[in-house]
C-alpha cells in the first residue's frame, strides 16, 4: 500500500496517494509512513504540515535504530525549513544533527543526500557549495546512485560558475540537463533541483538562450512524464529566466515572467518569493518607479537576499550613504561568489561617487575589477572599467574616463547587454564633451535611444539632460512617450482607448487576461497616467491613433 501510495506521488495523483496513505496509516504508526505523508503535504503546498509529518518520522527512526533513514529526513527538514518556511538556522541545524549521525552510523548514501540538503541556488558561500557537492559526488559514485551523481554534478557547475569558471561550469551543467532529458534521473525532486541550477547559471551570466532552450526541454520531458510543476518551481524557474531576461534588455517578457513569479511565490515559499521580488524591484527602479519598486519591498528589508534591489530603491530616492551600507552588508556574505559580486560592486561605486565618497568609490571598484577579472565573461571585464570611468571623472580625469570607456565598449562586443552599452555610452559622452562636443552628442543620443527602447526611464532622463547641456534639441519624455511604448503595448493601448475590456482585449490580441493586466501597468506607468480611461486622450495627444 506505501508502494502504491509513493508511485502516485511520483505521477502527481494525489488524490490516490493521500487515500492510500489513510489506509496505511490504519494499521499502526510507521515512520515510513509519515515520511510519504510529509512528501504528500509538500505536494499540495502545505509546508507547516510537512514538517510535523518529518519531525514525526525522524524520531521513529531514530527510535526504530534507522540510522540512514533517519538521515534522509533530516535532509529533508533542512530543505523544508529553509526552502519553504525562511528558516536558515534551523535548516543548518538539521544538517548538523544529520551529520553528526552519519558519522555515529558510518559511510551511507544518505549521507550525499544530506550534503545537498538545499538548493544550490540558495546557497550564498560557494566554497561551501563546492566542497558539499564535490562530497555528494564521491558518495554517488560509490553506491551508484545516478539521481544524487547526475544532482551533485548540477550543483558542483553552479558553484564553479559562481566562481568565475563558466566553460567547465556550463559543461557540467550541461550534461546533468542532458542526463535528466534522457530519464536517467527517476526522482522528479532530483530532476527539478538540476533545471533550477541550470536556470540560476543562466541569470548569473545573463544566457536567455540558454535559459530558453532548457526551459522548454524540461517542460518537454515533464509533459512526457504527466507531471505538474509546484508553486515553489514555477516561482523559481520564472525568477531566474526573469532575471536572464533583464540582463540582454528583454524587459517586456522578464517583466511578465518576473510578476508571475511573486505571485507563485506569495504562495508557496519566502526564498522563491525573495528571488522574484529582486529582480522584478531592479527592474521598476531602472523603469523609473521607484516608489513602486519600494512598496514592493516594504516587509523584507531585513533580507541580504533582496540587499542588491534595496540598495537600489536607497540610490533611487537620493540616500547614496544608505546604499551603500546597505550593499555592503550583502557583500559579506557571499564569499566566493564573483558572478554575483560584480553587479554589487558596481552598485557601491554607482552610490558612492554620487554621494561624493570618492575614495570608497575608488576601493570598490578595485575589488570589482579583482573580481571581474576571474571570470570568463567579457561584459564583466566591461562593468569594471566603466566602474574606473566613474571613478576617474569624479576626479576631474576626463582623458582617462573616456578612455575607460573606449576600452568597455569593446569589451561587450560579441555580448546582448544593451543597458550596459547604454550606460557606457552615456559615461563617454560626458567624458568628452569639454572637448568634442559633436562627439558627446552622438554617444548621448546613442544612449537615449537604447534606454527609450529598454523603457529605463531614469537613465533615459538623465541622457536628455546631457543632451540639453549641449544644447542639443531633445524631445522631452512626455514627447517621446509614445515612442517608448512596444509594438505590444501600442497595440493594448489604442484597444484601450477604444473602450474595450481586459477580457476582450486579450480575446482580440489571443492573448490571457493577465498578460494584458501586465501591459496596461506598464501603459499607463510610461504614459504617466493613472486610470485607464484617460489613454484615449493622451494617444490623440502625442499622435498614438
Amino acid at each position: 500500500m506505501l508502494d502504491a501510495a509513493l508511485s502516485a506521488l511520483q505521477t502527481g495523483d494525489l488524490a490516490a496517494a493521500d487515500e492510500l496513505l489513510a489506509s496505511a496509516a490504519a494499521g499502526g504508526e510507521a515512520p515510513e509512513v509519515d515520511e510519504a505523508r510529509a512528501q504528500l503535504s509538500e505536494a499540495k503546498g502545505d509546508y507547516p504540515a510537512a514538517r510535523v509529518w518529518l519531525e514525526r518520522a525522524f524520531r521513529g527512526y531514530r527510535t526504530s535504530g534507522q540510522g540512514p533513514a533517519a538521515i534522509r529526513v533530516a535532509a529533508g527538514l533542512a530543505r523544508v525549513h529553509y526552502g519553504f518556511l525562511g528558516n536558515l538556522a534551523a535548516a543548518k541545524g538539521w544538517q548538523a544533527r544529520g551529520r553528526r549521525l552519519a558519522a555515529e552510523h558510518g559511510p551511507c548514501l544518505e549521507e550525499g543526500y544530506l550534503e545537498l540538503a538545499l538548493l544550490a541556488c540558495w546557497e550564498s558561500d560557494i566554497p561551501a557549495l563546492t566542497a558539499a557537492s564535490e562530497r555528494a559526488l564521491a558518495i554517488a559514485r560509490e553506491f551508484g546512485d545516478a539521481d544524487l551523481e547526475v544532482r551533485a554534478l548540477a550543483d558542483s557547475g553552479l558553484a564553479l560558475v559562481s566562481a568565475g569558471q563558466i566553460t567547465e561550469g556550463l559543461a557540467r551543467l550541461d550534461e546533468a540537463g542532458a542526463a535528466v532529458t534522457a530519464g536517467e534521473v527517476a526522482n522528479p525532486r532530483m530532476a527539478s533541483a538540476v533545471f533550477c541550477a541550470i536556470l540560476s547559471a543562466a541569470a548569473r551570466t545573463g544566457d536567455a538562450a540558454r535559459a530558453a532552450e532548457w526551459t522548454r526541454l524540461f517542460e518537454e520531458q515533464w509533459n512526457e512524464r504527466d507531471l505538474t510543476m509546484g508553486a515553489y518551481q514555477v516561482s523559481h524557474c520564472r525568477s531566474e529566466y526573469g532575471a536572464a531576461l533583464c540582463t540582454c534588455g528583454r524587459w517586456d517578457q522578464a517583466e511578465v515572467l518576473l510578476q508571475e513569479a511573486v505571485e507563485a511565490g506569495r504562495r508557496s515559499s519566502p526564498v522563491t518569493l525573495w528571488e522574484g521580488l529582486s529582480s522584478l524591484v531592479s527592474l521598476r527602479v531602472l523603469q523609473g518607479r521607484v516608489e513602486e519598486a519600494a512598496a514592493l519591498l516594504e516587509g523584507w528589508e531585513d533580507r541580504q537576499e533582496l540587499a542588491e534591489a534595496a540598495g537600489r530603491v536607497a540610490l533611487g530616492r537620493g540616500e547614496p550613504d544608505r546604499a551603500v551600507a546597505t550593499v555592503l552588508s550583502a557583500l559579506r556574505k557571499i564569499p566566493g561568489d564573483r558572478l554575483r559580486a560584480v553587479p554589487l560592486w558596481a552598485l557601491v561605486v554607482e552610490a558612492a561617487v554620487a554621494g561624493g565618497d570618492l575614495d570608497r568609490a575608488a576601493q570598490a571598484a578595485e575589488s570589482l575589477e579583482q573580481a571581474a577579472s576571474r571570470t570568463e565573461i567579457s561584459s564583466l571585464a566591461a562593468e569594471a572599467r566603466l566602474a574606473a570611468a566613474r571613478v576617474a571623472a569624479a576626479r576631474g580625469d576626463h582623458a582617462s574616463a573616456a578612455a575607460e570607456c573606449e576600452g568597455a565598449l569593446a569589451c561587450l562586443e560579441d555580448e546582448e547587454k544593451p543597458l550596459l552599452g547604454g550606460a557606457i555610452r552615456l559615461e563617454l559622452a560626458r567624458a568628452v564633451a569639454g572637448t568634442d562636443p559633436s562627439w558627446s552628442e552622438v554617444e548621448a543620443r546613442g544612449a537615449l535611444a537604447i534606454f527609450t527602447r529598454l523603457g529605463a526611464e531614469t537613465a533615459a532622463a538623465a541622457a536628455r539632460s546631457h543632451l540639453r547641456s549641449l544644447g542639443a534639441r531633445v524631445a522631452d519624455g512626455g514627447s517621446s512617450a509614445l515612442a517608448e511604448l512596444t509594438g505590444r503595448e501600442l497595440d493594448v493601448a489604442r484597444l484601450i482607448a477604444e473602450g474595450l475590456s481586459n477580457q476582450e482585449i486579450a480575446r482580440r490580441l489571443y492573448l490571457s487576461p493577465k498578460t494584458i493586466e501586465h501591459h496596461v501597468g506598464r501603459i499607463l506607468a510610461k504614459l504617466g497616467l493613472r486610470r485607464r480611461g484617460e489613454v484615449a486622450a493622451a494617444l490623440a495627444r502625442i499622435g498614438g491613433r
